[in-house]
C-alpha cells in the first residue's frame, strides 16, 4: 500500500477526517493499526460509510471478473445497486433467434444499503458474479428425456436445472417429481447429458466401504462449446453419490459441476490485483490480520471518550436500521409465533427485534 493510497483512504486523528475515494471517513480518534508499509491506519469496523452511485462505480472499477462477464452499478429510487451482465449466446434458440448471435443478460440486481462498507460490496459482487454464472449453468446442463405426453414420443433435450421452472403448478404435481428411479445406468446417463455443450464420460466409478460411491467424471470439448465453462475441461470432476439412482447421481454432479464454477470465480476475481478469494491465500494469516485490525483498545478513557460516543452512535444507527417490520398475515404470524417460541425458552431475545407495522392514519 503507498504512502498516497493510505493518506487518501485512512486520514485519522483530525479535527475533520475526510472522506476517502470509497465514501468512507474515519470517526475521530479512531483506534489504528500499523499497515504492512509501516504506516498508521484506521480499520474498516471504524470509518463511517456514505455509499453512493459514484463510489460504488470507483469500488467496481477496481474489481476484475471472468469472461464474459461485466459488472454494472446502478441507482433506482434512492437505492445503489450492482447487477452482473453476461455476453454469451441465446440459451434458448427459437425461430428468430440465430445460436451464434452474442447476446447480453442481466442477472438480478443486489441493492447496496447507504452503510455498506468496501469490503461487502466487493464481495456483493464476487455473489453476483457466481450467481450470473450459476444461472448460465442451470440453463447450460441439458439432459435428453422421454416426456410423459401424448404430443410426442420422441426423446426431447431439456435443462431440469433451470430457474425458470412454475413452481406454483408444480406443487400440484409433487408426487410425480417423487417417483423412484432405482435402474440407473451409468453410461446410458452420462450420454443423455451435454453441458455446455460438452460431453461426459466416467474415468472411474468406486464403491466405498464407508457407503456411497466416488465418481470421476470427464468433460471434453467440441464444436458447440461457448467456452464460458473452460474449467470443466482442465481436470475431472469428482464427487461421492450416497445413493445409487439417477436422480441422486443427476444432482450430486451439479453440486460438482457448481462448486467448480465456483471456485473458478474463485481465482479470478480480484480487487486492485488481489485475488483475495484464491485458495493460494492463506487461512492462518487471514486470521493474524484479523487479530490485528480487530483486537484493538477500546477501553473507556478520557482520550477516546468522544470516539467511543461516535462508534456506538454509528453502530447503532447501522444496526437498528436493518431490522425490518412484521408483515401482516400469514407471514407476519409465522414471524411473531417464531420469536415469542424462542423468548419462552430462552428468555429475551437480544439485537434489535422487528418493528410493529407502521399505522396508516386516513
Amino acid at each position: 500500500m503507498n504512502q498516497t493510497l493510505i493518506e487518501n483512504r485512512f486520514l485519522q486523528n483530525s479535527s475533520k477526517p475526510t472522506e476517502n475515494e470509497y465514501g468512507e471517513t474515519p470517526l475521530p480518534g479512531a483506534p489504528t493499526c500499523e499497515s504492512i508499509a509501516g504506516e498508521k491506519v484506521v480499520p474498516q469496523q471504524f470509518l463511517e460509510v456514505n455509499r453512493t452511485l459514484q463510489s460504488v462505480e470507483k469500488i467496481l472499477g477496481k474489481v476484475s471478473v471472468p469472461s464474459p462477464f461485466l459488472l454494472f452499478a446502478g441507482q433506482e429510487s434512492g437505492l445503489v445497486y450492482l447487477v452482473c451482465a453476461v455476453v454469451g449466446h441465446e440459451n434458448y434458440p427459437g425461430k428468430r433467434s440465430k445460436p451464434e448471435t452474442p447476446k447480453i443478460v442481466y442477472g438480478r440486481r443486489w441493492f447496496l444499503e447507504r452503510s455498506t462498507p468496501t469490503s461487502e460490496v466487493i464481495q456483493t459482487a464476487l455473489i453476483a458474479v457466481k450467481k450470473a454464472k450459476e444461472h448460465e449453468l442451470r440453463e447450460s446442463l441439458k439432459l435428453n428425456v422421454a416426456p410423459n405426453s401424448s404430443r410426442t414420443k420422441r426423446v426431447v433435450t431439456t435443462t431440469p436445472f433451470n430457474c425458470h421452472h412454475d413452481l406454483p403448478l408444480m406443487v400440484n404435481k409433487r408426487y410425480e417429481f417423487q417417483r423412484s428411479d432405482d435402474n440407473f445406468d451409468l453410461t446410458q446417463t452420462l450420454e443423455a447429458i451435454r453441458v455446455d455443450g460438452l460431453s461426459l464420460r466416467a474415468l472411474e466409478a468406486k464403491r466405498l466401504s464407508v457407503g456411497g460411491t466416488l465418481y470421476s467424471i470427464e468433460l471434453y470439448s467440441n464444436a458447440e462449446s461457448s467456452g464460458v465453462f473452460a474449467e470443466f475441461t482442465k481436470r475431472p470432476i469428482v464427487f461421492v453419490c450416497s445413493k445409487q439412482t439417477r436422480a441422486a447421481f443427476l444432482h450430486c454432479l451439479f453440486d460438482a459441476l457448481l462448486a467448480a464454477s465456483d471456485a473458478e470465480v474463485d481465482e479470478s476475481f480480484s480487487f486492485d490485483g488481489f485475488n483475495r478469494f484464491s485458495r493460494g491465500v492463506c487461512p492462518s494469516e487471514i486470521g493474524k490480520f484479523s487479530f490485528e485490525t480487530r483486537n484493538l483498545d477500546l477501553s473507556v478513557s478520557d482520550a477516546n471518550r468522544e470516539f467511543l460516543h461516535s462508534f456506538e452512535d454509528m453502530s447503532y444507527r447501522v444496526d437498528s436500521s436493518k431490522a425490518p417490520r412484521f408483515n401482516s398475515g400469514k407471514l407476519g404470524a409465522m414471524q411473531r409465533t417464531f420469536l415469542r417460541a424462542i423468548e419462552a425458552r430462552a428468555g429475551r431475545l437480544e439485537g434489535y427485534l422487528p418493528k410493529e407495522p407502521e399505522i396508516k392514519i386516513l
